[in-house]
């Protein structure tokens, strides 16, 4: 399909009965993609007999948004001019993430209320999506303050030194939810600190999407 890029040997056949997989040769005209123009030739099927065609792309890495769906095409004939198309359209939608926090402007003591918004689209199970959000230094967890609020099996919290982690595993669109949490910030922070705090949503595909909140250290004005 337009905007993608065929990798290199993946591309398999497969009976049904006996199941037997052999690799297809990339040996295509005009690339290496070996089901191109002509394409292959499959022989004379018996009534009833079935052969899978597999092949792996690699899509443009600007083009994970549900903004551009991937649309692929597949023509089979015979030699008597019957036809038959097929067509198969995949959207494959980046997870995303969003946070806020409160109060922008916080003392030393005082606490920060993070909340993180997530949200899974598409038509694709995405595998292993993992949440991590660093504290900036000088800034603790507050225990047991973290709750979950969405469409995903309740997640749990990992927490390694200054960074939180939430695996939410393999996740089937459409999936959204809301993590909150408190920091405290500790004492003897300088007033006019800026405390940076990123949140990173990735997954085994290789997407990655972040955001990110700034608080202040110092004492609010009076209104």
């Amino acid at each position: 399909p337009a905007n993608t890029t065929y990798l290199l040997n993946s591309t398999k056949m497969m009976t049904v009965s006996p199941a037997i997989t052999v690799s297809i040769p990339d040996n295509g005209i005009g690339s290496a993609y070996p089901l191109d123009n002509g394409g292959i030739a499959l022989g004379t099927l018996a009534k009833g007999e079935e052969r899978r065609i597999s092949f792996r792309v690699k899509v443009a890495d600007d083009l994970a948004t549900c903004e551009f769906p991937i649309v692929n095409q597949a023509t089979v004939g015979n030699q008597t001019g019957d036809a038959i198309l097929a067509t198969v359209t995949t959207r494959l939608c980046k997870p995303l993430i969003e946070k806020s926090s409160t109060p922008n402007i916080v003392k030393s003591g005082e606490q920060i209320t993070y909340t993180l918004h997530y949200t899974i689209s598409g038509s694709l199970s995405y595998p292993n999506v993992t949440i991590s959000d660093t504290l900036p230094t000088g800034v603790s967890y507050v225990a047991n303050s973290a709750t979950y609020i969405g469409t995903q099996t309740p997640i749990t919290l990992t927490q390694n030194s200054q960074t939180l982690s939430w695996n939410l595993g393999s996740v089937s669109p459409t999936v959204t939810g809301t993590i909150i949490y408190r920091g405290l910030v500790g004492n003897g922070i300088t007033n006019g600190t800026t405390l940076v705090n990123r949140a990173v949503i990735t997954d085994s595909f290789g997407h990655i999407d972040s955001g990110t909140v700034t608080n202040t250290v110092g004492t609010p004005a009076n209104i």
